[in-house]
């Protein structure tokens, strides 16, 4: 069963495998394997671990139908992560306070350094990383699921790019209008975040539940004060903004601050910066609309030490798809991409388009360097600056938003606040863990007789780890 699951093994060749071992073993006794797959993917169903366990929870009943959150209790993964002897001897509890500032793994960024100085000196901080983007499961794109991944900020970034450094945390209901007039409403895309911000509230309480928690790492008990640390995908629903806020037609687009539509690349006045007490102003006085914001009320303004508006960090590949149009490509093409070209334009003849794409380059190097010093930060904000003007200068004019675009804003203005706060990109990219849909999502559905597909996904996953 371990040589079925290990190399997702459908039920016809498991029975091939069985066959020919019966056949060519010649054992005096009846063979030990079981009597067909489908008898040993039950025996393994009946398996009782409860750390591994999943179970469900309904969020929500729409339109008749019943919407669950399939999950495992979220301090189970944390126990599973802190009970790997390789992961844990790379484990970095304090802040890290160099002579010379860098900003490189989680724990040198000022975050951790405000969190540390909130919690008493016998404790320690266990930062808590969410990662979650919606995925297709079949080629045609017409089915889809919603995972959610939980892994730790106190595992230096190399050793977290492994499998082995995430959980999966579960499933998030995705919800299914009853026709399109339904799908395009105000009322259902509010329904929506709601039901996002229910699902995350289920599966994030516990860690809230008393003034710490004690984990058992090599036969010692430590306290920790458990605190989310950063979300890395895009996450409208996580800020409450409108399921349409990084349109460019939102009056509000960037989830970093509130500037407005037309000062996207061209910022003339202070910038305010979104935080948990003005736009939960906006949401009490019912101004919402003029943020962008859903009349919702959001579950991580009650998170202590959690900014959300700048915790929920795009990564480097996110930010810098500006959102031109390119045919169909998969993660791993498109981030090979990404490294040898900038865009293909048709018809366009100009003669800094040379300079363009070197300024590109530049840029994109130092954004990949594993830590920075303050005078890194201002190199790489110069090379930001240098390449943005002349990005904006060739093709501002025949951009049909001018160039009005929520990440070419967010890359230029916050990214580089976003490294003081949290540390190096490479920290919270998303290249690797694109990686987890395939083994959570994809190869399951596969498997799967494609009826109460979660279920049969989480059972296949469960008798992996």
């Amino acid at each position: 069963m371990a040589l079925v699951i290990e190399n997702n093994l459908n039920n016809k060749a498991g029975n091939a495998i069985i066959k020919f071992f019966n056949k060519h073993s010649d054992l005096s006794q009846l063979s030990p394997l079981p009597k067909n797959i489908e008898t040993g993917r039950k025996f393994m169903d009946k398996m009782n671990i409860s750390q591994l366990s999943y179970s469900k929870y309904c969020v929500l009943i729409h339109n008749s139908q019943d919407y669950f959150v399939h999950y495992r209790p979220i301090k189970n993964c944390i126990k599973n992560l802190l009970s790997n002897p390789d992961i844990l001897k790379n484990l970095m509890f304090r802040y890290e306070n160099s002579k010379e500032k860098l900003y490189g793994e989680q724990n040198s960024g000022n975050w951790w350094k405000r969190a540390e100085r909130s919690i008493s000196n016998y404790a320690n901080i266990l930062s808590i990383i969410l990662y979650s983007d919606a995925t297709t499961t079949d080629t045609l794109g017409k089915s889809s699921l919603h995972p959610i991944y939980v892994f730790l900020g106190n595992i230096p970034t190399w050793r977290r790019n492994k499998e082995d450094a995430k959980q999966l945390l579960g499933y998030l209901p995705i919800l299914s209008a009853k026709n399109e007039k339904e799908k395009k409403s105000s009322e259902f895309k509010k329904l929506a975040c709601e039901t996002f911000h229910n699902s995350i509230k289920f599966l994030l309480d516990p860690l809230f539940q008393g003034d710490g928690v004690d984990f058992n790492i090599d036969d010692k008990d430590i306290w920790f004060f458990l605190r989310i640390f950063t979300i890395i995908c895009d996450w409208p629903e996580a800020c409450t903004f409108s399921l349409t806020y990084k349109s460019a037609n939102s009056n509000y687009p960037c989830h970093f601050c509130l500037v407005q539509r037309e000062d996207l690349i061209d910022i003339r006045k202070e910038v305010i910066l979104h935080n948990h007490v003005n736009m939960k102003e906006c949401f009490d006085s019912n101004t919402n609309n003029l943020a962008g914001l859903e009349q919702v009320n959001n579950y991580f303004w009650s998170i202590p030490n959690l900014n959300i508006y700048t915790a929920t960090v795009p990564d480097r590949m996110h930010h810098l798809d500006l959102g031109i149009q390119l045919s169909r490509l998969t993660a791993s093409e498109y981030k090979d991409m990404m490294k040898i070209m900038v865009f293909v334009v048709d018809d366009l003849q100009i003669e800094d388009l040379s300079e363009v794409y070197v300024k590109w380059n530049e840029m994109y190097l130092l954004s990949r360097s594993e830590k920075f010093k303050e005078s890194d930060l201002e190199n790489f904000q110069k090379a930001i600056n240098d390449w943005a003007d002349l990005f904006i200068k060739l093709f501002q004019k025949i951009s049909n938003s001018h160039l009005k675009f929520p990440k070419l804003h967010s890359w230029i203005y916050h990214i580089v606040d976003t490294i003081r706060e949290y540390g190096a990109i490479n920290g919270y990219t998303t290249e690797t863990y694109e990686s987890l849909h395939k083994t959570y999502v994809k190869i399951p559905y596969r498997l799967s007789n494609k009826k109460e597909v979660e279920k049969q996904i989480i059972e296949n996953v469960n008798k992996k780890q």
